[in-house]
């Protein structure tokens, strides 16, 4: 669970966007279903809904059932990419903690390769700095 809020970061700030709207399917996104007889739409298909979400165009209706498998963008995202509008705080700083982290060990990196150069260096300019000033009191 925590290393898929690190794989999806860039979703993160999707789904504070984007979460809890409503959506709206459009006619080729829509399932039709055939109920069974003397039950209408909304009576075969409730169970189903309550449970996996999900809406239906035409409740009444004994046949043709349109029924669109996604009624908000949270169900969607969760079912999709196993993200949920209510972790969006805590996935936000766990991007925050990870990029802390990210500049930290760069900072230290880069302090280290400093170190390095600045050691490498140093013979050569206390040599340079001795015969400079040698030279200076000739």
């Amino acid at each position: 669970m925590l290393l898929e809020a690190f794989c999806n970061r860039p979703l993160i700030f999707i789904v504070t966007a984007i979460g809890r709207q409503s959506i709206t399917c459009a006619a080729v996104e829509l399932v039709t279903l055939v109920p069974p007889s003397g039950q209408t739409c909304g009576e075969y298909l409730d169970p189903y809904i309550t449970s996996a979400g999900g809406y239906l165009t035409n409740f009444d209706a004994t046949s043709g059932c349109e029924f669109c498998p996604f009624a908000t963008t949270d169900q969607f995202l969760e079912s999709n990419f196993n993200i949920s509008y209510a972790d969006r705080w805590r996935n936000l700083g766990m991007l925050f903690a990870l990029s802390l982290f990210n500049v930290s060990l760069l900072s230290f990196y880069f302090e280290i390769v400093e170190l390095t150069m600045v050691s490498r260096l140093l013979p050569f300019t206390v040599s340079r700095t001795y015969f400079v000033s040698v030279l200076a009191a000739f």
